[in-house]
């Protein structure tokens, strides 16, 4: 046999059946390689969801503790009553803020004070057209987009956290500035406390500050001239310079703040917004995103001991109730608020909204969508009543609780 012939008979191919073989074996490696990746792949979404659920929760808690905490801080001293410099009573006060009801007539600055029956208000039983009990401020209220029905809002105001201090007052300038040096970004139109722990004074700012290494300058122009507007500039720099001479006492700047926390929805979304009031306008951002639902019982002190009480119209847990179980006090214990009051060194009470001393909050939090099963999730109160379900995406949910205890009624 020719030897080309005979080589060429010892080459075989595969047959068909040790084809669909490795065909079989391959597809089933594949399969098994696939099934992995999908599992690893569902694995790794659900602890990535639930790992960004776990830190929206953890800044959302700390965000409103923090803010809580702060509700009627006003520096470094109790604010009965507050020189306005270039600011003026005939305007709305500040939020926060209340006109006296009787001004000096001695020529001095006119005067507000630190409204304490209203630093922290919540806001129950949300209707579908986002009004609630008790009502939000006009000038605090929500509206792009609209507090959610069947959740609870928040309004906190006090000072801001941030902290300057003055380190140049030149009170006798064509315009009367002072020189700041911290961590707060100053805008113009922007009204700011001055303090010295012993007088404290509103003044807005009439120029744009520009930040140079940390520092801003600060004018404060009156306009006009009327006698009052040449008595106002007088009495601008008479203040600071008797009052806020920093190389005298130590001089604190603050920026008034006022703002509501609540649930609202973009589009499918539902969030957790701030609407925060600042140079006289109000501005509303999202703060968190997949926070669906916020309950808020308050704990109060009617005695006036700063010991939470027992009420006993708020139901099974009577020591804390929601807003409307805390409006509806004031008439119900205005004895004892009356009594209490009597008792008190501090400047008068006269709402239930004075006597909060601690807050409890319960948060509902969300994932993204992740796999394909419907989750069922019911959503109850504090106190076991069912609230609302969710039973309509692929969302896991956590409901995260924390009692905050209120750091300028507490001992």
């Amino acid at each position: 046999m020719h030897p080309m012939i005979h080589q060429q008979q010892r080459h075989h191919g595969l047959s068909l059946i040790e084809l669909m073989v490795a065909l079989a074996v391959s597809a089933i490696l594949l399969l098994g390689v696939a099934t992995i990746y999908t599992a690893s792949k569902r694995s790794y979404q659900v602890s990535h969801e639930m790992a960004e659920l776990q830190e929206n929760a953890r800044f959302t808690l700390q965000t409103l503790t923090r803010e809580i905490r702060m509700a009627g801080y006003t520096g470094c001293r109790d604010i009965d009553a507050i020189s306005l410099g270039n600011l003026t009573t005939t305007a709305p006060p500040l939020a926060g803020f209340k006109n006296l009801a009787v001004q000096p007539n001695d020529g001095s600055p006119d005067r507000v004070a630190f409204d304490r029956n209203n630093y922290i208000i919540g806001h129950a039983l949300i209707q579908d057209d986002g009004t609630a009990t008790p009502d939000f401020d006009a000038s605090l209220t929500p509206i792009a987009p609209i507090a959610l029905a069947r959740t609870e809002a928040i309004t906190i105001k006090g000072i801001s956290a941030c902290s300057s201090r003055m380190i140049t007052s030149n009170p006798y300038a064509g315009i009367p500035n002072i020189i700041v040096q911290g961590n707060c970004h100053f805008n113009q139109n922007e009204a700011v406390m001055i303090t010295n722990c012993n007088e404290t004074d509103l003044f807005t700012i009439t120029n744009n500050p520009v930040n140079t290494d940390s520092q801003q300058t600060l004018q404060f122009e009156v306009t006009g001239d009327k006698d009052e507007d040449k008595d106002k500039l007088a009495q601008i720099r008479k203040r600071l310079d008797v009052y806020y001479d920093p190389s005298i006492s130590s001089v604190k700047i603050h920026k008034p703040t006022a703002s509501v926390y609540y649930i609202g929805a973009n589009g499918a979304a539902l969030n957790l917004y701030q609407l925060r009031l600042a140079n006289g306008a109000a501005a509303t951002r999202i703060l968190v995103p997949n926070v669906e639902n916020m309950l808020i019982n308050y704990g109060v002190d009617i005695d006036g001991d700063r010991s939470v009480d027992s009420v006993a119209s708020f139901g099974v847990d009577d020591n804390e109730g929601n807003a409307a179980q805390v409006d509806a006090l004031t008439g119900s214990f205005e004895t004892n608020f009356n009594n209490a009051i009597a008792t008190d060194d501090a400047s008068p009470f006269d709402t239930a909204w004075s006597r909060i001393i601690s807050v409890n909050l319960r948060l509902l939090l969300s994932s993204e969508p992740v796999g394909n099963n419907i989750k069922n999730f019911t959503f109850n109160d504090s106190n076991g009543n069912f609230v609302k379900n969710y039973i309509i995406d692929t969302r896991y949910r956590r409901v995260f609780d924390t009692t905050i205890n209120m750091r300028n009624r507490t001992p």
